[in-house]
C-alpha cells in the first residue's frame, strides 16, 4: 500500500511534467516552420542591406478621352414639336483611343528612418480624329458647335484632336514594413504639368456640283501648373519573388490656363479653296484650380543579385482622371453673337503600364 501510494504521488508531477515539456516542444516546432516561412517569403540580399538608387523606366499604353469633344448630330430631330421623329439619332465626338506613351523615376534612400526621395516624368502625346459625311441633297447632319457661317444641314464633318500630356511629381516618401511580407509607403510632395489641346472642327456644305461652303472651327488651350501631391503605395509579397503592388494619390494644381478660338469661312470652287475669311477671334487667360486622382494597380516580380543589385519588372493598371481641363470658347445661337459660354469637360487616362528598373 505504501509503494502504491509513493508511485502515485510521483505519478502526478511526472504527467505535468511531460504534459509541459510536449507543449513546449510543439510550440518550437510551429515555431520554427513559422520561421521559415517568413525566411523564405522575405529573403535578405546576399551581400547588402539596403540599396541607395532606385531607377525605373515604364511604357505606357493608355486610353485617352476627352469629354466635351461633341461637334455633330445625325439624324433623331423631327423638327417639329407636334412631329414624331422617324429615326434614331446620332452624336458624334472624337471619341478614345489607345496611344503609346513612356515614364521615367528614381528614387534616392536617404538612409534615415526609412525616408526616401522620389521624381519621376511622364510623357504622352494623342492624336484622334473622327468625320461624318453624306451626300450632296441628303440632309439631318447638323453642327453642334455654333459658328457665324451659321450651316445647318451639312455634308461633311470632321474633328480632329490634338494633345500633349507633360507631367512631373516629385517629394518624399516613407516605407512601413508592416510586417516580413507587407510594405506600407505614404508620400507627399508636389505635382507639375504643362500641357496643350487642339480641337479642330470642320464643316462643308456643298451648295452646287461646283460649290462647297466650309466653316472651319479652331480651338486651342493650353496650361501649366502646380499643386500639391499625395498619396500612398503599397506592397503584398506572396512570395519569394512576387508581390501584388498598388498606389493612389491626389492632387490640386494652381493653373496658368490660356484659350483662343479662331473661326474661319472658306468658299471652295472647282476644289480650289478661296482666301479665307477669319470671322472670329477670341483670347482669354484665367487661372483655375484643377483636381487630380490616380490609381494604379499591378504584379511585380523581383529578385536579387550577389552583387548587391535588385532587378524589378511589374505589369499593371493605371488610371488618372484631370477634372475641367477641356474648356474651350463656345457661343450659342445668338443675333448679338455675344452668348459666350465655355465647355468643361475632364480628361481621362487609363491602361497598361509596364515597369522595368534596377535597385543598387
Amino acid at each position: 500500500m505504501l509503494n502504491e501510494k509513493i508511485g502515485g504521488l510521483l505519478n502526478v508531477p511526472f504527467k505535468k511534467w511531460f504534459t509541459v515539456s510536449l507543449t513546449l516542444f510543439t510550440t518550437v516546432g510551429f515555431m520554427n516552420v513559422a520561421l521559415a516561412n517568413y525566411d523564405d517569403c522575405c529573403q535578405d540580399p546576399c551581400c547588402c542591406e539596403t540599396a541607395n538608387f532606385t531607377l525605373y523606366a515604364d511604357f505606357i499604353y493608355w486610353q485617352v478621352r476627352p469629354d466635351a469633344t461633341e461637334f455633330v448630330r445625325q439624324g433623331g430631330i423631327s423638327g417639329s414639336v407636334s412631329q414624331e421623329t422617324s429615326e434614331e439619332g446620332k452624336v458624334f465626338s472624337v471619341g478614345c483611343d489607345f496611344e503609346p506613351g513612356f515614364r521615367i523615376g528614381a528614387i534616392f534612400d536617404l538612409n534615415c528612418c526609412e525616408w526616401d526621395a522620389f521624381a519621376q516624368y511622364t510623357f504622352l502625346i494623342e492624336r484622334m480624329t473622327h468625320s461624318v459625311n453624306v451626300d450632296f441633297g441628303v440632309t439631318g447632319v447638323a453642327p453642334i458647335i455654333f459658328n457665324l457661317g451659321g450651316l445647318t444641314d451639312v455634308n461633311f464633318a470632321k474633328g480632329d484632336w490634338h494633345s500633349d500630356f507633360n507631367a512631373v511629381d516629385f517629394g518624399f516618401g516613407r516605407t512601413f514594413e508592416v510586417n516580413c511580407c507587407y510594405a506600407f509607403r505614404p508620400h507627399f510632395g508636389l505635382k507639375a504639368t504643362w500641357q496643350e489641346f487642339k480641337f479642330d472642327v470642320t464643316y462643308e456644305r456643298i451648295v452646287s456640283t461646283t460649290t462647297t461652303n466650309m466653316d472651319r472651327i479652331l480651338l486651342h488651350s493650353e496650361f501649366d501648373g502646380i499643386g500639391l501631391r499625395g498619396g500612398f503605395d503599397a506592397a503584398w509579397k506572396f512570395s519569394s519573388s512576387f508581390s501584388f503592388v498598388g498606389g493612389f494619390a491626389v492632387s490640386t494644381l494652381y493653373s496658368d490656363w490660356h484659350t483662343e478660338r479662331v473661326d474661319w469661312r472658306f468658299i471652295v470652287v472647282d476644289d480650289v479653296g478661296g482666301i479665307g475669311v477669319k470671322n472670329v477671334d477670341l483670347k482669354q487667360h484665367s487661372c483655375i484650380l484643377i483636381p487630380v486622382v490616380e490609381l494604379q494597380a499591378g504584379v511585380q516580380f523581383e529578385t536579387e543579385t550577389c552583387d548587391c543589385y535588385r532587378i524589378f519588372a511589374m505589369l499593371g493598371y493605371e488610371n488618372q482622371v484631370w477634372w475641367g481641363v477641356n474648356r474651350f470658347i463656345l457661343f450659342g445661337n445668338s443675333t448679338n453673337n455675344n452668348n459666350i459660354t465655355h465647355s468643361s469637360g475632364n480628361l481621362t487616362f487609363q491602361g497598361l503600364v509596364l515597369r522595368a528598373g534596377v535597385a543598387y
